[in-house]
């Protein structure tokens, strides 16, 4: 992978960690089982995150 490409990929892991941090802020703790729709929304979005994250450092990591 070239210099240019990992630098992107970095920075694009670096806003979605951020993105994660917000929403990690937004929600209450992941231990309360009454939840509201928007929480669980929010939940959901959290982990999708974090699949993106896990995936785009896997690719630099090649």
């Amino acid at each position: 992978m070239d210099d240019i490409k990992r630098a992107r990929i970095q920075s694009a892991v670096q806003k979605l960690m951020d993105g994660h941090d917000e929403l990690v802020d937004l929600l209450p703790a992941r231990k309360i089982k009454n939840i509201s729709e928007e929480d669980a929304v929010l939940g959901d979005a959290l982990d999708s995150l974090e699949e993106c994250i896990d995936c785009l450092n896997e690719l630099l990591e090649e």
